[in-house]
């Protein structure tokens, strides 16, 4: 998903009454999503157009994206409402 439609799906979801977004990285577009900056720069876009609060959500052996551990730090220092959900059974992932 991009940016936009993302965006969109978070405006919907608080306008039904959800209390927060649960947001995986757009795996659809693996290829432009190679560095820290890319990453951090989509979920910014994301969490200052939401209404309601950011999860990110980190599930790189399905969405072949792993959010960086300094990103996520980033997030959650710039947006209280921003948190993080890791699912991941490889070492490697976990920093």
């Amino acid at each position: 998903m991009s940016n936009h439609i993302t965006i969109e799906l978070c405006k919907e979801a608080a306008a039904l009454g959800a209390d927060a977004a649960l947001v995986i990285s757009p795996n659809y577009y693996k290829k432009a999503m190679q560095t820290d900056r890319v990453i951090e720069q989509f979920f910014t876009d994301v969490a200052d157009a939401s209404p309601i609060p950011v999860i990110l959500y980190n599930m790189p052996g399905n969405s072949g994206i792993n959010i960086p551990a300094n990103v996520t730090t980033i997030k959650a220092n710039a947006f209280g409402s921003c948190s993080g959900k890791t699912i991941g059974w490889e070492r490697r992932h976990w920093r």
